[in-house]
């Protein structure tokens, strides 16, 4: 709970939805450049995926593998804090734009190859009965401290110059995420629970079409999946736009995700309740 509650007021600092579209558009001025951040971040945190996941299966303890790429999905946006404190007005705006997109392309990636061993470790730790309210738990706390992450949000860029107070935001981030991570250190892992069938890479990538092919269930799903990532591209040009068109200074990009964060603690509770009483596809 701690661990991903921390995690999400890490993020709260940078919101893909409301601070980082705005530091794209100060340093680019292109909305081609702020509708890359969903694609980068998507494409990241997907695809490398199915690469470990056949790897993961074959280790008997996911707690290592967990830890070591946590660290992956922590590290660039330490390298991003530096960039934008020390390095920003020094490179040009294609220069700059294009080594912020590949540290949060990075960061993507370390996500995703973190996350095959964090679901099999979550899995293997947490009773199923206790699943359900540990995210609950989970998005409500980082949402409520996601309100206090968009208030500070708002302070530090009032507060400091541009860019100091965005590489400020990105090093608060990462320092967060390192708290974060103390918790992961905590989990205990008892038992082994390596995979019974072992496959080798070229037959695990011929069992995947083979099951996309088989299990129309499945299939929907995947398919849904991409289109709602395809449509919540939108989401990185609503701050920009309203920045924009109302002549708002940049702090406002906190007063959005305070927004943001104290609607998802609401869509949590009660969508939640639904979920238990009617069933999870009628949230969907």
């Amino acid at each position: 709970i701690f661990d991903g509650a921390i995690f999400a007021f890490a993020m709260s600092f940078v919101s893909l939805q409301t601070v980082f579209p705005i530091l794209v558009k100060k340093i680019s001025g292109s909305d081609f450049a702020i509708g890359l951040i969903p694609v980068v971040w998507a494409a990241g945190f997907n695809f490398p995926q199915i690469l470990v996941a056949n790897h993961v299966r074959k280790l008997s303890f996911k707690k290592s593998w967990m830890l070591k790429t946590a660290l992956a999905q922590r590290f660039p946006w330490l390298f991003i804090a530096i960039l934008v404190l020390f390095f920003l007005e020094d490179l040009s705006p294609e220069a700059a734009l294009i080594c912020i997109l590949t540290s949060l392309g990075l960061a993507a990636v370390g996500g995703s190859i973190n996350l095959p061993g964090w679901f099999d470790l979550f899995s293997k730790v947490t009773p199923v009965q206790l699943r359900g309210r540990l995210f609950a738990y989970r998005s409500v706390l980082g949402a409520l401290l996601g309100v206090f992450g968009g208030a500070l949000v708002v302070v530090v860029l009032d507060s400091f110059e541009y860019p100091q107070n965005f590489g400020i935001l990105f090093l608060v981030t990462f320092l967060t995420m390192m708290v974060s991570y103390i918790f992961l250190l905590f989990l205990k892992e008892d038992k082994p629970n390596s995979s019974p069938q072992l496959f080798s890479h070229k037959e695990f990538y011929k069992r995947l079409f083979t099951i996309v092919k088989k299990e129309k269930n499945f299939r929907n799903f995947l398919i849904s999946d991409a289109l709602m990532m395809l449509a919540n591209m939108s989401h990185a040009f609503f701050a920009v736009y309203a920045v924009e068109k109302f002549s708002l200074p940049d702090s406002y990009a906190g007063t959005f995700t305070i927004v943001m964060m104290a609607s998802m603690i609401i869509g949590s509770l009660y969508f939640g309740y639904i979920a238990d009483k009617h069933g999870h596809k009628n949230n969907l």
